[in-house]
């Protein structure tokens, strides 16, 4: 197998810190962004019939949720300094008919979204505000008015998986998510590797991570793995 290719977003994982399970009251629930975004357009499906508003500048992992839930979505423009094109959304909501949705996403965590955020509740009060906060860990939530905004814990910290939603509404449920997902625990192995490449070198570990990669892809209903919750 070629693993030329390095795999981003992969943190080396300290054995020692699989020693010390720690009190699980506030653990992650999903596995990974995509899951929560998924949960997310699963819960408000009948109430979008517009479909969903997407920033043209995404990861493609993203755009395949709707495509698998069935919600139409359109594209809206996202200027050079990373903030969402009013104008632009102005004109796309002037063709769609029925009820939007639409995702602000934090780029690299630089992004103020609350001038965004009020413009849109001020123009379409009816506007159904998801904020995806993966790029923003530690400005999860604290953005005004949303309606749903997700993170993930994978691309800040030495763990496989795990990601988390917050909501101003009543909680959704996780219904018939698997709590088996394979994939965390071979990036989980490869991680834990590393601490050994002087000694095995980095093909193994890269291996594993890369075959958690490919199980990983297509997946959307997996809550957070137990190895992560410790």
């Amino acid at each position: 197998m070629n693993n030329a290719k390095i795999i981003g977003g992969e943190f080396r994982i300290n054995l020692d810190a699989l020693q010390c399970a720690l009190k699980r009251n506030n653990v992650p629930e999903y596995s990974l962004g995509r899951t929560c975004f998924y949960a997310i357009l699963k819960a408000i499906k009948t109430e979008v019939g517009g479909g969903i508003l997407l920033p043209d500048y995404m990861c493609n992992s993203v755009v395949e949720v709707p495509l698998r839930i069935g919600i139409p979505f359109r594209h809206y423009h996202i200027s050079t300094n990373f903030t969402p094109d009013i104008e632009d959304i102005r004109y796309v909501v002037d063709y769609v008919r029925g009820r939007l949705g639409i995702v602000l996403i934090s780029y690299f965590g630089l992004i103020d979204l609350n001038d965004t955020i009020k413009s849109i509740r001020s123009e379409f009060p009816n506007m159904i505000i998801i904020v995806d906060d993966i790029q923003n860990y530690y400005g999860f939530g604290k953005h005004i008015d949303y309606d749903y905004c997700f993170t993930s814990y994978r691309k800040w910290f030495a763990v496989p998986d795990g990601a988390d939603i917050l909501q101003k509404e009543e909680a959704i449920k996780i219904e018939g998510y698997s709590t088996q997902s394979d994939y965390s625990y071979y990036k989980a192995a490869g991680n834990l590797l590393k601490n050994h490449i002087d000694m095995i070198g980095d093909s193994i570990s890269l291996e594993l991570i890369a075959k958690g990669e490919k199980l990983m892809e297509g997946e959307y209903c997996y809550t957070c793995s137990d190895l992560s919750c410790n």
